[in-house]
Formats: structure tokens, C-alpha cells, sequence
């Protein structure tokens, strides 16, 4: 056991827990861009946030996961979570064995969480107690001062920059989830789904946000920030997490949309007709494909005849 209520993740997989009686992607990454190889070499604070139960605790650990599987030491506080909910999860994300890994289940402790100054102190004290050179905040609230819910620029700054100096000055990364708005609230933009004041998103280095698809698991992961590349990747529901796939066009497509394509890109400047004839399928069913890829920038049309982007 280390301070502060922490343990080593295998401790938890260990443990015999006694059977339950049946009752019932503001994800900030601050931290120093060195110590975790996240989307690239260069980042330094990235904020990802999603809408509840997106699937934000079960993206932030396959990160754990892919960080642990290349040796970078992790803690993963974890306070919405008992040890039984947590090591439900942890036994699917982690299949094999867990090296680098500590965690501290919130709700299986009596002793309530840090916050505010005492929390940067925490954090301060469980790494240099556990070598962490990542540390997972689930969620930021936990260890934010209650306050006014309407929180003006300042005052959002002066709560989420000490975390990131903290980062700094540890030479770690600190990632914190936070949630989005409801989809029914005015958003143009992933960043004005984040809730609170743009001072949250205007001090994270990176911001990832999470957006669900509607009838799915799956989420569409957009990443900005000042020293990556702006990009959308495609988060697909594998069961115990997701899979991250490059080219979100490419993701949403279905079965025979995928098999038009390749037939599109094996035969150059084919036709309609060609494609009805390979596949066996009626004129009615290939043009809807088409027209999907040609709407999505996968294929052009030019007289007649189709292209592969």
C-alpha cells in the first residue's frame, strides 16, 4: 500500500471480494509531452470530455493499458468507482498482466478526497510514493473546490492552471476527465460542448472530446490543441473499451459501402453498371453505396464514371 488510500493494481485482481447481494471526455491531458507518447511526441496538455456514460473511464484505461504495455508507470484515481466496479473493468481491459499500474478506488475508502490545494499536494505525494509518470483523475470535480456552477474565464483558469503547472513541474502526465453538455444545448463546435468557461479548454495544451453516435457505442473522438495536429479519429466499441481507427469516413461505413470501394479502387474509372454486375446486387442498392461514398469525399463522379479519392 502507498499513501493515500493507494494500491497496486494486481493487489485488486488478487483480491477475493465477497459476493454482492443484488440491489440494484473532458479528459484533460496536462502534463509533460516526454513522459507519455498519447497521439504524438509533442503533447503536453490535452483536455478530453464527453456526455455521461459515453465511455469516458473505459477510453482513459485502454490509455492506461497502452501506456503500462510500454512500461510508463500510471495511477489511476478513480473516484467515481468502488474496488468491485473497477476490477470489472480492469480484468477486461487488461487481459494479460498489469506491470505498471496503482489506482485508488474513491468509493471503497472512508477517507474523503483532497481538493483544491491539498489535492495538488496529493498528486504531488502518490508520485513521488509510486513513480507514476501519468496520473488519471476520473473525474475533475473530485478534486475541484465546490463553487458556483457558472464559473467566469478567471475563475476556470485559476482552477485548472495549477494542475497543469503541477504537470509540469513533476515532469508527468496528468489526465483529468470532465463531462460535455447534453446534446439538446447550443454547440457549434466539440470545444463549446465542454462544460464550464472556455478558460478550462483555453489552459489544456490538448483537448480531446468524445461524441457518442447516436444508436451505438461507437464515438467520434475529435483532438486539437497547440502542439498536435487538429484531427477526428473513430472510436469503435470493442466491449471492454475501443478501437481507434484513423480515417472516420472509412468507420461508418457498412459492409457492401467497404466493397464498393475496394471495387471502385481495383477498377479506376469504373461505371455503375460494372460494379451491379461483380456484386450481383440491384442498380438501386449500388447507387445508394456510391452516392454515400461520394458524400463522405471517398469517390468522384465525373461523367459517369467513378474515382477513388
Amino acid at each position: 500500500m502507498h499513501p493515500g488510500g493507494t494500491y497496486c493494481l494486481n493487489h485488486l485482481l488478487r483480491a477475493e471480494l465477497a459476493e454482492l447481494a443484488l440491489v440494484s471526455c473532458f479528459l484533460l491531458y496536462l502534463g509533460n509531452a516526454k513522459s507519455v507518447e498519447l497521439f504524438a511526441s509533442t503533447i503536453r496538455l490535452a483536455a478530453h470530455k464527453a456526455l455521461p456514460k459515453t465511455g469516458k473511464s473505459w477510453f482513459v484505461l485502454n490509455l492506461a493499458k497502452h501506456m503500462d504495455d510500454n512500461g510508463v508507470p500510471v495511477h489511476y484515481l478513480a473516484a467515481e468507482d468502488n474496488e468491485r466496479r473497477l476490477k470489472d473493468r480492469v480484468e477486461k481491459v487488461f487481459k494479460d498482466s498489469v506491470r505498471h499500474l496503482t489506482y485508488h478506488a474513491v468509493m471503497s475508502v472512508e477517507s474523503p478526497l483532497p481538493r483544491g490545494e491539498d489535492a495538488l499536494f496529493y498528486i504531488e505525494t502518490i508520485v513521488k510514493g509510486t513513480g507514476a509518470k501519468c496520473v488519471i483523475v476520473d473525474t475533475v470535480q473530485s478534486i475541484l473546490n465546490p463553487s458556483a456552477k457558472n464559473k467566469n474565464y478567471e475563475q476556470s483558469v485559476e482552477e485548472y492552471d495549477p494542475l497543469r503547472k503541477l504537470a509540469h513541474r513533476l515532469g508527468i502526465a496528468l489526465i483529468v476527465v470532465h463531462h460535455c453538455k447534453k446534446t439538446s444545448d447550443v454547440a457549434t463546435t466539440p470545444l463549446e460542448k465542454v462544460i464550464g468557461s472556455i478558460g478550462i479548454t483555453g489552459t489544456a495544451e490538448t483537448i480531446l472530446v468524445m461524441e457518442q453516435q447516436t444508436g451505438s457505442k461507437d464515438c467520434k473522438l475529435n483532438v486539437t490543441g497547440k502542439d498536435v495536429e487538429q484531427c477526428e479519429k473513430y472510436l469503435t466499441w470493442n466491449g471492454h473499451g475501443f478501437n481507434i481507427d484513423d480515417d472516420v469516413r472509412l468507420a461508418q461505413l457498412g459492409p457492401f459501402q467497404q466493397l464498393v470501394l475496394m471495387l471502385i479502387k481495383e477498377t479506376p474509372r469504373c461505371m455503375q453498371k460494372s460494379i451491379v454486375e461483380i456484386t450481383g446486387k440491384d442498380q438501386s442498392q449500388v447507387s445508394k453505396a456510391i452516392d454515400k461514398l461520394v458524400e463522405v469525399g471517398l469517390v468522384d463522379k465525373k461523367e459517369g464514371r467513378l474515382i477513388a479519392q
